[in-house]
Formats: C-alpha cells, structure tokens, sequence
C-alpha cells in the first residue's frame, strides 16, 4: 500500500452512549456491553516513509504526550506490529484529550493500522493486542461492543444529532476507575432494532446508563459537576459520562442546539474543555 504524506489520516473520537459492566473475568478485566459511536471529532496523522519511524505530535493536546517514549504510542506500537519491515516518519496532530473516555489512542492506532497495513482479514486480532478499544475503532461507524471489548457487531447508522462533549480538565487512569467499581453486575441489552428518530434514541438510552459513572465521580467529583451542568442546559436531551471519564455528553437534536448548549456552558464554566460535535451515520466499509 502506498502510504501519501499529502493527505491527512482521521481517528475518530469515539463515544459510548451507553456501557454496562456484565461480568468480573478472572484475568482481572471486566465484560462489558456497550454501544459506541464515532464522532466528527478527530485526530489527524501523517505518514511518510522514512529510514526509521519518528513520531511527532502536534495539536492542542500534544503536552501530555511530550514525556511519553515513542516506543509505547499506540501509534509507533501499530506500525510495528503490521509493518515491522517498513518505517516512517508520523506526525499527530492531536485534537482529542488524551486519557478521557474518548478513546482517542485507540483511535490513532486503529487509523494506523488501516492506513499502513494494507490488510484487512487480519485487523481485527491485531488491534486486540493493542488495547480493548481499538478493534471497535477499526469502524467509523456505530458498534455494539462485548467481552473485553474484542468483540464487535456493526450496527445501522443511528439517527443524526449531535454532542457537547465537556470535560473538566482531568486525565483519568482508567485502573483507578475500575478498581472503585462495586455496583451490581448488568445484564445485556443490545439494541433489538435502531432507533428511527432521535426521539426513539433517547427513550432507549434512557433505558440504559454508564455503570462506570459512580466509580469515577468518586474519583473525581468534578465529573458530578458536569453532569449537573449538561442536564440543566436547554436543548440537552439527555447527559452521560462516556467510556471511564471524565468526559461527558450531552445529546442534542440538532448542531445549532449544541451549539447553544455549548455557548452556554462555556460562559458559565470557561476553565472547562468544552466542543460540539456530530454522530457520524455514514460508516466506511469494513475495517
């Protein structure tokens, strides 16, 4: 595959509308069911073939990634495990915070993979090996998650609407977050059929919630703050924290109305991360 340092890579930030923890495996992970959506939010890398592969991040949210060693980016750590024999020179721009529930290194290493790679049949085990997030993230559009996140069912393309993503300013170690889990164990409830309005998505959301929530405003009660925050602002249908936080949604009806929602927000909480985005309902085909 020829890989075109002209043309800028996206990675997705992904959202869970809903997660429920349904098991406690030996191995000290959990099973969960979750369902998950990409977003126009992204990250955008570059790849040039080079003598060695060389990473460098740009972007708003570089700075957390300054002390990281090269080696242990997702990013580098893709390359190497389905191009071993060719280098190249990466640059990330990154757009999405880094430890927030958005899965954002998932996502760089799921657009790596499929943009170096060349392979598809294989993808899907490979990304496993890199972490639970990334073979969802291998599809832009929505997906329904189980096991330890390994095993992944498309979906149809969920209605249009649109997310105030706000997070109060915390990278949170996902560890720490399950390890403060001791709600009762859920029961799976995948979707039986998509919803056909934004109406219908949020009676079945409201059916369902993110059991990690209460474990994580333990550890950071700003996420509390958030949450409060969302669900009393006009034209936010429904609020959630997603993934582990400390990154929160807000569904609205249409980009204007989270707009709205979001001037609002930012006007009252200005030392929060807060952005609008949309659901992306035209998924690429396969991995």
């Amino acid at each position: 595959m020829t890989v075109v340092s002209e043309r800028a890579v996206p990675a997705h930030a992904k959202v869970n509308l809903w997660l429920h923890v349904t098991g406690r495996l030996t191995s000290g992970y959990h099973s969960l069911d979750s369902l998950h959506v990409r977003t126009s939010l992204a990250d955008r890398l570059w790849f040039t073939p080079a003598e060695s592969t060389a990473l460098e991040v740009t972007g708003r949210f570089s700075a957390a990634l300054k002390d990281l060693d090269g080696s242990r980016n997702l990013v580098t750590r893709a390359v190497a495990a389905v191009a071993p024999t060719k280098a190249f020179r990466i640059v990330l721009e990154k757009n999405i915070p880094v430890a927030s529930g958005l899965g954002g290194g998932s996502a760089d290493a799921a657009a790596t993979l499929r943009a170096v790679s060349g392979l598809t049949d294989d993808l899907p085990a490979i990304a496993a090996t890199l972490g639970a997030d990334v073979p969802s993230c291998l599809h832009d559009g929505t997906v329904m998650t189980a096991g330890t996140g390994d095993v992944v069912t498309p979906m149809e393309p969920l209605p249009e609407c649109a997310l105030v993503l706000v997070n109060p300013g915390t990278a949170l170690s996902t560890a720490r977050v399950f390890a403060g889990f001791d709600e009762p164990l859920s029961v799976p409830r995948p979707l039986i059929r998509p919803p056909e309005s934004f109406d219908d998505l949020i009676r079945e959301l409201a059916k369902r919630r993110n059991d990690l929530e209460p474990a994580a405003c333990r550890v950071d009660p700003g996420i509390s703050d958030v949450l409060a925050a969302l669900r009393a602002t006009p034209g936010i249908a429904l609020a959630r924290m997603t993934g582990t936080g400390a990154t929160c949604f807000g569904l609205a009806d249409t980009l204007q109305q989270a707009d709205s929602a979001a001037s609002l927000l930012r006007r009252h909480h200005p030392e929060w991360w807060i952005e609008t985005t949309t659901i992306l309902t035209q998924p690429r085909e396969g991995p």
